[in-house]
């Protein structure tokens, strides 16, 4: 009777300890942080990843988070996103082509007057350039989430505090912009560009230090413009493209069960903006 005493437990140890090996091979946990390039996150770049981490969440059993932080919120600008996926001081970005331009020639493409002027078009010159946008991310040190995992800002208008009556002479009114292409073609009518963060915007029309703004029509209303500027002009200067991607050094790491709801979601999310 001892004997067989003895031998269960020996099997009911065995078991437990083999439980708890296998369960301790399952998928570990990570945690990592999406910097957006966006400001709030009621812009429909943010609200479609905030949905998507949620279910990567769900799906991983609360082993896989990821944080949607905005622009500058953990202390890095739009700017310096490639620098620091390249490094590995981010594991994932939404990359803007305005912002890869100076590393990615090809990119200008995109800060073209009227080339891109539906959202169809931009996906289109996204996917010809294809072959020279992702290996050359590669070679930087990232890599788009998946090759569906791009997606279009709307066009960029005109939002000003006084009504312009002249559009070939802008009398050298102050106008916040943030991409070369525009700069040039408001520099070309007679306007003053100034370069400005999206989050000084607001405060820069109330204080007059700027007299109207370049932006996207979903930008005039999510950041309240026109509180401070009431004339609205639909100038459709170019769309932007944006990458959803991942630094090469903790995709590689990733588990696999992961990258593929990873990659799942990063389509949802990009067709849903």
């Amino acid at each position: 009777m001892k004997k067989w005493f003895s031998v269960t437990i020996s099997i009911v140890a065995s078991i437990v300890i083999l439980g708890a090996v296998v369960s301790g091979c399952g998928p570990k946990e990570v945690k990592w942080t999406m910097n957006s390039c966006e400001n709030t996150h009621t812009q429909l770049g943010v609200i479609a990843w905030d949905e998507a981490v949620a279910r990567i969440s769900q799906q991983t059993d609360g082993k896989f988070q990821i944080r949607v932080v905005m622009n500058e919120e953990i202390g890095i600008a739009r700017e310096q996103f490639s620098e620091a996926l390249a490094e590995g001081s981010i594991e994932m970005a939404q990359m803007q082509s305005a912002q890869l331009e100076a590393i990615m020639p090809h990119l200008v493409v995109f800060s073209l007057p009227y080339l891109t002027l539906t959202q169809e078009d931009c996906l289109k010159v996204a996917s010809a350039i294809e072959y020279m946008t992702v290996p050359r991310m590669e070679e930087i040190g990232y890599r788009p989430i998946t090759p569906d995992s791009i997606w279009c800002f709307s066009p960029q208008e005109i939002l000003v505090k006084e009504p312009i009556e002249d559009w070939s002479d802008l009398g050298g009114i102050k106008i916040r912009v943030w991409r070369s292409g525009d700069a040039k073609l408001l520099e070309a009518v007679g306007a003053e560009p100034v370069y400005m963060a999206f989050s000084e915007v607001y405060m820069a029309l109330q204080r007059g230090v700027i007299d109207g703004v370049n932006t996207s029509a979903e930008g005039m209303l999510t950041g309240s413009l026109y509180e401070g500027a009431k004339h609205f002009y639909g100038v459709h200067f170019p769309r932007s493209i944006c990458y959803d991607v991942v630094a090469l050094k903790y995709w590689n790491d990733l588990p696999d069960e992961y990258k593929k709801i990873l990659q799942e979601e990063s389509r949802v999310a990009a067709k849903k903006i």
